[in-house]
């Protein structure tokens, strides 16, 4: 259950820094150590992706995962969207995102989310004030 605090995470690829194939490898091998891990601890994943949103998802498809998954801070592509629904995972959208971008206004509009969290880990609350 992705709602428990007993969870794997925030583990992906973010290849906004990991940009030579070395780091990229790096990392792909450590995604899926902690994919193995969570299976075997039987633990969903709260997943990170930055430019690597479908190599993530390639990924988990390849791995049959089925543990259960969010995407946290989703700023991807309404395609990208519908392929994490489809794959039974859920999307947190932070909120300064569902204010300003309206790619995300798209995704929230799709309307057929279970549930959609909204990631409240930012520094700032959606209004610009810093947290209590």
């Amino acid at each position: 259950d992705v709602c428990s605090s007993d969870l794997i995470g925030e583990i992906g690829l973010d290849f906004h820094w990991g940009k030579t194939e070395k780091d990229k490898n790096t990392e792909l091998m450590v995604f899926e150590e902690l994919i193995a891990l969570a299976r075997e601890m039987r633990l969903p994943l709260v997943l990170h992706s930055r430019k690597a949103e479908d190599e993530v998802l390639d990924i988990l498809e390849r791995e049959k995962w089925d543990g259960g998954f969010m995407m946290h801070c989703f700023s991807g592509k309404l395609k990208t969207a519908k392929r994490i629904i489809d794959l039974g995972g859920l999307i947190s959208i932070p909120p300064i995102r569902s204010k300003e971008s309206p790619r995300t206004r798209s995704i929230q509009a799709y309307g057929v989310f279970g549930c959609l969290p909204v990631s409240t880990r930012s520094v700032a609350d959606s209004f610009g004030h810093p947290p209590n």
